[in-house]
């Protein structure tokens, strides 16, 4: 379907993609939200009353807009009560070993030798060599 090459746009949209989930997954989805909505309360807030009192309002919690209130009813639903596991979820097992209860090989060991013995031991010479040398 996708061909073997890559291009730019594709690579773009992998990556996005990837990065797109990875932010879903982790929950962060919630803080982008919240973040955004502070952004816009602060931005909102500021050209009514001043910069200072804005943040006040934005920040003491007593004030939320309507993302504020959509992300808290969100997170909160998404979060799992402490000490329950989703249905179908199980905990895994840990066996520990104790060392004497642990069958190990014995470790064997071998002579070793970089080149065989017959490339190591020279040939030896039967002949004697001839006396006196002979002239060139």
């Amino acid at each position: 379907m996708w061909g073997n090459t890559t291009t730019p746009v594709r690579s773009f949209i992998l990556r996005a993609l990837t990065i797109a989930c990875a932010i879903y997954l982790s929950g962060a989805h919630w803080l982008i939200l919240q973040g955004t909505a502070w952004t816009k309360m602060l931005v909102d807030r500021s050209q009514t009353m001043g910069f200072v009192a804005a943040a006040k309002t934005t920040f003491d919690g007593d004030h939320p807009c309507e993302i504020c209130k959509v992300v808290s009813k969100g997170a909160k639903t998404e979060q799992a009560p402490a000490g329950v596991l989703p249905k179908g979820a199980k905990l895994f097992e840990v066996t520990v070993l104790h060392p004497s209860e642990t069958a190990l090989p014995i470790p064997v060991s071998e002579p070793f030798s970089y080149l065989p013995d017959s490339i190591c031991s020279a040939p030896v010479r039967a002949d004697a060599p001839p006396t006196p040398p002979p002239l060139a």
